[in-house]
């Protein structure tokens, strides 16, 4: 079976790309309404698919992700089996099996890249005399969120509103007391 996979609106308009997936006998179109970061039509797309089936989009940009999600995408689609078409990227999957390998390439070369750059900018962030996470707190404040959670017992809701603290704060120095 042939679907065709639309996003509203993007990268072109709606009814543009319709026309264009029909003139490729599409049988089926998926409609992707809602904003770029959700995918719901295409995970129905992907559960409906069988082996040998095709999914047609006019161009890459339809699923307007970042490489990570479209990595996943192209895992999907490889592992099923399926012929992917993109019109306007003169993509075919039956024609040029390289594709996915690139993507895969492409995602983990930008993977390593933004882990290089959060090491890099941690690493002048400590060099300039700043430091990240949580800020410490002091030994007489531990001591009232130990006797307030284990003495009277309360919540670590009413404790960080108690001391001024986040919840995640009070967790934090909760976990090392029990």
């Amino acid at each position: 079976m042939i679907y065709g996979y639309v996003r509203k609106e993007y990268p072109k308009e709606t009814t543009q790309q319709i026309q264009q997936l029909m003139q490729y006998k599409c049988e089926k179109l998926f409609i992707e309404e809602n904003d770029l970061y959700k995918v719901e039509e295409l995970q129905k797309l992907l559960k409906v698919m069988q082996k040998d089936d095709q999914i047609v989009v006019v161009d890459l940009l339809v699923f307007g992700q970042k490489l990570k999600t479209l990595k996943w995408i192209m895992r999907e689609l490889l592992i099923k089996e399926i012929r992917f078409i993109s019109l306007e990227n003169n993509l075919d999957t039956k024609k040029d099996r390289t594709f996915y390998e690139m993507v895969f390439l492409m995602a983990q070369m930008d993977q390593s890249q933004t882990i290089y750059q959060a090491k890099k900018r941690t690493a002048h962030a400590k060099k300039i005399g700043r430091s990240g996470g949580r800020p410490s707190i002091g030994e007489d404040q531990i001591e009232v969120i130990e006797d307030l959670y284990t003495n009277k017992k309360l919540s670590m809701r009413k404790i960080a509103d108690h001391c001024d603290l986040s919840i995640g704060t009070v967790r934090k120095y909760i976990k090392q007391i029990t």
